[in-house]
């Protein structure tokens, strides 16, 4: 029994220590360079102005630059939450996720450019995200909030979202899209808006 009380003692002093590295500007640069390596496996390309938070469960990443196929999107501030034990299990998993003034553009098949598309290399899940801030169209802004589960391999994805924009409160469009392990879309839309006579 003392055996297993100085095994635990000596995991929870290493998880300790392993914290205190994270927290380093060593440690966060070095979170910074494998972030951005795991995600361009799959063909994104992440540039990323500061790592924050207390790594490695809550990361907060700002200034965020991401390209993939023909679109870049800003990020201002990204706070994400990550579940340490599906990470010791081969996943990437996100309790909750959230950011603010995200802006996107569409690039030119120049700038685009013809970039080698990969599967994720593992299982992706958001349980929540909120997204606030979001240019949804031109000079429209609004707000993001759902789920979304992309398979190992990209054998499968699920994605439930909802948009809402703050000038209609009452307002919005709910999206609910499901790609099976056989490549069958799926797509639900509810919309509920103010009518001309509302």
């Amino acid at each position: 029994m003392k055996k297993i009380g100085y095994v635990v003692l000596l995991l929870f002093a290493f998880l300790a220590l392993f914290g205190l590295f994270l927290q380093t500007p060593w440690g966060k640069q070095k979170i910074n360079r494998l972030l951005s390596e795991a995600l361009s496996q799959s063909g994104l390309k992440v540039e990323i102005g500061r790592v924050e938070g207390t790594l490695p469960q809550h990361i907060i990443l700002e200034n965020l630059q991401v390209r993939f196929d023909a679109f870049l999107i800003f990020l201002e501030r990204l706070e994400l939450r990550i579940s340490l034990l599906r990470l010791l299990q081969g996943e990437l998993a996100f309790t909750d996720v959230q950011g603010k003034k995200v802006v996107w553009q569409k690039l030119s098949e120049k700038e685009g450019g013809k970039e080698k598309k990969e599967a994720l290399p593992f299982l992706l899940q958001i349980d929540h995200f909120f997204l606030t801030d979001v240019q949804l169209m031109e000079g429209k802004k609004g707000e993001l909030e759902g789920y979304l589960r992309v398979g190992k391999e990209n054998r499968y994805a699920f994605l439930d979202v909802t948009a809402k924009r703050a000038e209609f409160p009452e307002s919005f469009a709910h999206l609910m899209a499901s790609l099976s392990r056989k490549g069958l879309l799926q797509v639900r839309l509810n919309l509920k808006t103010k009518t001309l006579r509302g």
